[in-house]
């Protein structure tokens, strides 16, 4: 009985070990990206990781469940050369991509601003260019790398000493009966306390992601979780679940996503192109109020439909072009890699050729990079343009495309050669890690506070390129031109690195000679755009859209997105972070390019009837994409 024991007490240690590891890696986690956790003290960060252990535990046990049966396994070969190496590798194998994982959020977080969840297959598997991509992420990364080989070798020289003093000097284990029966019973014990610690303990519903929220805020969320527990647990999110907050009439006279319009002035046959920037966040424009890297952007911002307090969506592009181009905005994952990614819908591709338009989409990738020539199929559009069409291969980047510059020129070229009226949308893509500017342009433009900034520069500086040789053709003026960001780009701005800062980029319109001339406060989102580029234009049919017009200054204006599992919705100057585990909502209130304290104050009528509206939309979004509703005849 001694050695079965002993033979428990090295599983034990073993897991104790790889615990450590876990927690050394959220210790690390935190200094690589301290700058998006200003606010904690030495005594909070203890007690956030004091908090993190159930999610630790619960990883562990989960990623080493085949281990742990096979050590406390009963019979009397475990230490049968075979066994023992299996075992061994078992163990340094899975808890080598555990830790791997883990170690790799130490660069990935600055650019998703969370752990990373199991949608990164799913990205991975839309991202063609992964090979070439691959060299440069091992170069800009090494250090990723090269903690992570040194956690997996100390867990090898550890194994081994704690196998030879547990398992390897002990006497031989029989299979008498007696002695069989008390391992079975250590067995039982041992599934029973792995089940209760993979679920986090004796609660009706086992420990999910979202309960990272449950004794910190949710801008410290990333710092209680681990990825291999973020990943394995949003594994289990591709369906989303029925919501009833409100009775389905209250709840549609809160939120309708089919519009109607009453407009009785006729359709404005304008061509219509939508120029998404890459990571282009308010932060690094004008808008934030200090040094710009965006002069042209900021020029023209003087002569358009500007809106000062726009958030993105989401934090990748995958999120950023569906609910630009279909109003669609990502829930908790991206709503391209969900169970619903392939339902029918509308889009300004499939709504404006019904009036004639021809529809393009340019984006100088690898053609099928984040399946973005799927979704143009889903969306309605007649082209895609990208890396293969464009056909040069003198003017590829290294890493993720055609530089912004050539691009933007073939652009304007193949936009000459379309008959009006059309709709265009391009992707620019310079503004990426590992944040290169072509050779001819190395130091022309600032460096700034981040290694973005240039590339910025850069990507403005080819707008005005392109809006200088625009303006020269005759559809120039005939043109609806909207700009915005995918997302936002890296921060270590007290205020941009937080949740409400985080999605804050620059939305206008712009025409040539037209009225559309102001700095506009209406809080808009990414989803707005497609209702406000169809208002400007005067359509007159039925359309469905989570976004509203962001001119009708009759409609409620809000914004939505995900952060860390839970909804944020943002009001006039507040943000309400809503939990549907708990049921429960802070109240933040945001001051220009401040971020104040929790409001303490008990709820008030705006407060209430804000968070009913926030709950009709989560019950709209959920309940219309389920049942495949988001068509409006």
């Amino acid at each position: 009985m001694q050695a079965y024991f002993n033979r428990l007490k090295f599983l034990f240690l073993s897991l104790s070990l790889v615990l450590l590891c876990y927690i050394d890696c959220s210790i690390l986690f935190y200094f690589f990206n301290k700058n998006s956790f200003q606010d904690i003290g030495f005594g909070s960060f203890m007690q956030t990781l004091w908090y993190s252990l159930s999610f630790d535990i619960s990883a562990v046990l989960f990623t080493n469940a085949v281990f742990i049966l096979l050590v406390s396994f009963p019979f009397s070969f475990f230490r049968n050369k075979f066994y023992r190496i299996l075992t061994k590798t078992l163990f340094l194998l899975v808890n080598g991509i555990a830790i791997f994982a883990n170690c790799s959020d130490f660069a990935y977080f600055s650019f998703i601003h969370k752990r990373t969840t199991f949608d990164v297959f799913s990205l991975m598997g839309t991202q063609t260019d992964m090979g070439e991509l691959l060299p440069v992420f091992l170069r800009d990364f090494w250090y990723v790398f090269i903690i992570a080989i040194l956690f997996i070798l100390v867990l090898h020289v550890f194994y081994n000493r704690l196998f030879i003093r547990f398992v390897s000097n002990q006497p031989p284990e029989t299979n008498q009966l007696k002695p069989l029966i008390y391992r079975f019973v250590g067995l039982i014990l041992v599934a029973g306390f792995t089940v209760i610690g993979m679920r986090g303990g004796f609660q009706l519903i086992p420990l999910g992601i979202m309960n990272a929220a449950d004794n910190v805020p949710a801008d410290r969320i990333a710092l209680v979780l681990n990825t291999p527990f973020s990943i394995m647990k949003s594994a289990e999110l591709g369906r989303l679940e029925e919501k009833k907050y409100l009775s389905e009439i209250e709840c549609k006279k809160l939120f309708n996503p089919c519009k109607t319009s009453n407009d009785t002035v006729a359709f404005r046959k304008l061509n219509v192109v939508v120029i998404i920037l890459e990571s282009f966040s308010k932060e690094y424009t004008g808008l934030a109020g200090k040094e710009s890297s965006t002069p042209f952007l900021d020029s023209l911002m003087k002569e358009s439909h500007t809106f000062v307090n726009a958030y993105s969506n989401g934090k990748r592009s995958i999120e950023g072009i569906p609910a630009i181009l279909s109003s669609i905005p990502s829930g908790h994952e991206p709503y391209l890699n969900t169970l619903y990614g392939g339902n029918k819908i509308q889009s300004l591709a499939s709504i404006l050729k019904q009036k004639g338009y021809s529809a393009s989409f340019f984006h100088g990738g690898n053609n099928g990079t984040m399946s973005f020539d799927t979704y143009c199929n889903l969306a309605g559009f007649d082209t895609y343009f990208g890396r293969n069409e464009y056909a040069n291969d003198a003017d590829y980047d290294g890493s993720w495309g055609i530089w912004d510059e050539p691009f933007f020129e073939r652009y304007e070229s193949e936009l000459s050669k379309m008959k009006e009226p059309f709709l265009s949308a391009i992707f620019s893509l310079s503004s990426h890690h590992p944040f290169e500017v072509p050779e001819k342009y190395k130091g022309k433009f600032k460096e700034g506070k981040y290694p973005i900034n240039k590339c910025i520069s850069y990507t403005d500086y080819s707008l005005k390129l392109f809006f200088e040789s625009a303006k020269k053709n005759k559809w120039f003026s005939n043109t609806l031109f909207v700009l915005v960001a995918d997302h936002t780009g890296p921060s270590a701005d007290l205020f941009f690195a937080n949740q409400a800062g985080n999605y804050k980029i620059p939305i206008l319109f712009y025409q040539q000679n037209s009225h559309l001339k102001a700095m506009d406060s209406t809080v808009i989102q990414q989803a707005d755009i497609m209702p406000g580029i169809l208002s400007y234009l005067h359509y007159d049919k039925p359309y469905f859209a989570f976004g509203n017009d962001p001119f009708n200054k009759q409609e409620p204006h809000f914004a939505v997105n995900s952060y860390n599992g839970l909804w944020q919705y943002f009001y006039d100057s507040y943000l309400i972070e809503f939990n549907e585990k708990t049921n429960k909502e802070r109240l933040f209130s945001i001051n220009g390019n401040n971020w104040n304290e929790i409001l303490k104050a008990g709820p008030d009528s705006s407060r209430t009837q804000a968070l009913k509206r926030q709950k009709a939309f989560i019950q709209t979004y959920n309940n219309r994409l389920i049942t495949n509703n988001t068509i409006c005849e």
